[in-house]
């Protein structure tokens, strides 16, 4: 038998795990779930679930010394949809310029990660193909200018040798 203590305590676990149970779906839902496709989201919410499931009843289980009641089940059960029908969409808006701030601070995060990893190696890469395609510029324009050079001599050997034999 549990003691009236240990009951209610039980009942106020079970509502605010309820509702604790909304609000991390939310948040869930919000930030991750919302970009994915069916088969994933699917996934992840079993995934979420599970987690949550294991969580809640860890504590639960603790706090009436492994006896969870049925009523339990119920409370949790009704305090979801509490939570569902009366605060998720307040929680929704609330959430959206928190939503926005948090995309902001990953993109500015990105672009600082970006610019200390990434730039470096993309300006080193395109300083040296400079370098390279400038030296390969007058590599080319001395085999081109070597070249006429070695036509001019041979066309006056040729010449020379032309010129003798008459």
């Amino acid at each position: 038998m549990i003691d009236l203590k240990t009951q209610f305590l039980l009942l106020l676990y079970s509502i605010l795990s309820g509702i604790y149970l909304g609000a991390s779906y939310d948040l869930v839902y919000y930030f991750i779930l919302i970009h994915l496709k069916k088969t994933v989201k699917f996934v992840l919410d079993l995934c979420f679930f599970v987690i949550q499931g294991c969580i809640i009843f860890t504590v639960i289980y603790k706090i009436s010394d492994g006896i969870i009641p049925f009523y339990c089940y119920g409370i949790m059960i009704i305090s979801f949809l509490l939570y569902y029908h009366f605060a998720n969409q307040y929680y929704e808006k609330s959430l959206y310029p928190f939503r926005k701030l948090v995309y902001y601070l990953i993109n500015r995060l990105l672009k600082i990660l970006r610019y200390i990893f990434i730039k470096p190696f993309v300006d080193t890469y395109l300083f040296l193909k400079q370098i390279f395609s400038y030296i390969i510029k007058k590599l080319i324009g001395c085999g081109k200018y070597v070249s006429k050079k070695i036509k001019i001599q041979k066309m006056r050997k040729k010449f020379k040798i032309k010129q003798d034999s008459t």
